[in-house]
């Protein structure tokens, strides 16, 4: 039996966190960036074992870096970074295409890039499907071969930005794509083939456009290993479950080798390939998937000197102005509970950006409102993920803390069931309270999914089984606008991301012709004009939604130790357990109490 063995190493999602430095506190941050793997992806590459280094999408933009390369003279830092390292392939994230396609192709010219769902004509994709890497090995009989590795990439359908506005972009299906291009690239001579998914596991059934199809794509004949990202989890490792088609102890996904390495450079994927020689042809006989965590890491070499640190410099300078100032502290502690400073404020600027959009448009006299979603509200970068502004001056570097994704507005048409239906997916989310007091919102359902409709008011009932397939009271009670209740044929102007009109997320899909207008300048730009022109009021709006749970009952939440005692919304009775070893406090909301009812 003639073996050899592959090395495959994988990052996603970096969102341009080539440094180890948060741009949003301004302090070097270990747990992240491409420059803390750096050392240890070239000591993994240097060793006896052949390997490919690949990337999963998102590396484009996320930070105030990106927004800084783009503006800048190439060569773009990514693109620097990329080549120092020698990554062998690439596919797209929808994130990569926010700054638009001309912006996009500029800053990935020279580079491995595949992606075979983004197309600009029925026949001709945006970059190459595909590409076959041809990989020497050392095989046990003393001699040598050559591997060859199809590699296909995916993005996402769900793009951001206004990529897929502009004709004749087009993103189709994952599955559907992998279908078609999986039979020619085994033709072309593949013994293996690598899948590069810019999307995460999804355990439901497969659906036309799904978000996260990784664990169907390892399902596919022809497909020998799936690399994922887009969730920003981590896996293998104890974030998911073993069910049907997923081992997270041995990162299996339906027997396939796979790997989810976190976000922002957190994590590094490893899987080591057994290969044997059949008929020919080199198959995959076994696996070994590790993940390597930047925190764990010593302080990595330089990877893209020059070009980053001038980017690096220029940024820093640029968010230390001030444009603003706030009279009393901002925080998003309890954004998750309807409270969040930054988001209301975000609200305003966009509800203002929209009527101006809107002047002179037959839409101009309808009643617009504003969506919104925690950026930064714990989750899976824990407690010290929350925005807290000091009164005192406000900064660009507080701007891009609340607003760091700036996707152009689009204001779209909703009518009022429309609406209902939108917050019943959100508020599905949630938990149910009990005595055990589970926590509010379960680790596989992100914040960024927690949509706030400003300018209404309505109230959620945990206690009520989420609706089902449309259908039964849902959880959604007392929506107004105004004082007066929203009625089903009520019309509307909402303003949001560009990512969200899109179907970004999945909570609803709106109709190309409800998408009636869009700034030219992003979320972020019209946050920042905004507070510059109108500053920030000495108090808070009210929250326009709280939690209620008709049938008692109990739900935790983890905040900062700093959250405590914070201005608490209206709702349930709150009581603080001790801190722990990060700094975090544990909240447990008791609805039992008449507080929670009233």
């Amino acid at each position: 039996m003639v073996t050899a063995r592959l090395r495959l190493l994988h990052t996603t999602d970096l969102h341009m966190h080539l440094l180890a430095h948060d741009y949003f506190t301004d302090r070097p941050d270990p747990t992240l960036g491409l420059e803390r793997l750096a050392t240890l992806i070239r000591r993994l590459r240097a060793e006896e074992v052949p390997s490919l280094l690949f990337d999963t999408g998102d590396f484009l933009q996320g930070n105030p870096l990106a927004d800084q390369a783009i503006a800048d003279a190439s060569p773009h830092p990514i693109a620097s970074a990329f080549a120092t390292l020698g990554y062998d392939a690439l596919t797209l994230g929808n994130h990569d295409f926010d700054y638009g396609l001309p912006a996009l192709m500029r800053a990935i010219d020279g580079l491995p890039v595949v992606c075979a769902n983004a197309r600009i004509a029925p026949r001709e994709t945006l970059v190459p499907p595909w590409r076959m890497l041809e990989c020497p090995l050392a095989v046990s009989d003393g001699g040598f071969d050559t591997l060859r590795v199809g590699v296909i990439g995916f993005v996402t359908p769900a793009i951001a930005g206004g990529a897929e506005e502009s004709e004749p972009l087009r993103v189709g299906d994952v599955l559907d794509t992998a279908r078609t291009w999986l039979p020619r690239v085994r033709r072309e001579g593949a013994d293996i083939i690598v899948a590069l998914c810019h999307g995460g596991i999804d355990t439901g059934r497969a659906h036309p456009k799904m978000e996260h199809p990784a664990l169907h794509l390892a399902a596919l004949p022809g497909v020998d290993v799936v690399l994922a990202g887009h969730s920003h989890d981590v896996f293998p490792g104890t974030s998911f479950a073993a069910e049907a088609g997923i081992d997270p102890a041995r990162g299996l996904l339906h027997g396939k080798p796979a790997t989810l390495p976190g976000a922002y450079g957190s994590h590094l994927g490893q899987i080591d390939l057994s290969l044997i020689l059949e008929e020919d042809r080199w198959r995959v006989a076994g696996s070994r998937c590790r993940l390597h965590a930047a925190r764990d890491q010593p302080p990595g070499a330089p990877i893209a000197p020059r070009p980053l640190q001038v980017a690096h410099d220029r940024v820093r300078a640029a968010l230390s102005r001030s444009i603003a100032t706030t009279p009393r502290r901002l925080t998003s502690h309890f954004a998750v509970l309807g409270r969040d400073d930054g988001a209301a404020l975000l609200a305003e600027a966009c509800i203002a950006a929209a009527g101006e959009a809107l002047s002179g448009t037959p839409w101009s006299d309808l009643p617009v409102l504003a969506a919104t979603a925690p950026f930064r509200a714990g989750g899976k970068r824990g407690p010290q993920n929350f925005l807290d502004i000091a009164p005192g001056p406000v900064t660009m570097r507080d701007v891009a803390a609340i607003s760091p994704f700036d996707d152009p507005v689009r204001i779209v048409l909703r009518r009022g069931w429309q609406l209902r239906d939108w917050l019943e997916a959100v508020a599905a989310l949630f938990a149910a309270p009990s005595r055990d007091a589970p926590p509010l919102l379960p680790r596989d359902r992100p914040a960024y999914l927690l949509d706030t409709l400003h300018g209404l008011r309505y109230r959620i009932d945990l206690s009520r089984p989420p609706r089902s397939g449309g259908s039964g009271p849902g959880r959604l009670r007392d929506l107004t606008h105004q004082g007066a209740r929203v009625e089903d044929d009520a019309l509307f102007a909402v303003a949001m991301s560009s990512y969200r009109a899109q179907g970004g997320g999945r909570l609803f899909f709106p109709d190309p012709d409800d998408l009636v207008a869009r700034t030219e300048a992003g979320m972020t730009s019209v946050l920042a004009e905004h507070l510059s022109a109108h500053g920030i009021p000495n108090a808070g709006p009210d929250p326009n939604w709280r939690l209620m749970a008709s049938a008692g009952g109990s739900v935790r939440l983890r905040v900062p130790q700093t959250a405590w005692p914070d201005a608490l919304p209206p709702g349930p009775a709150i009581t603080a357990g001790a801190p722990d070893a990060d700094g975090a406090l544990t909240l447990t909301l008791d609805f039992g109490s008449p507080r929670g009812l009233a």
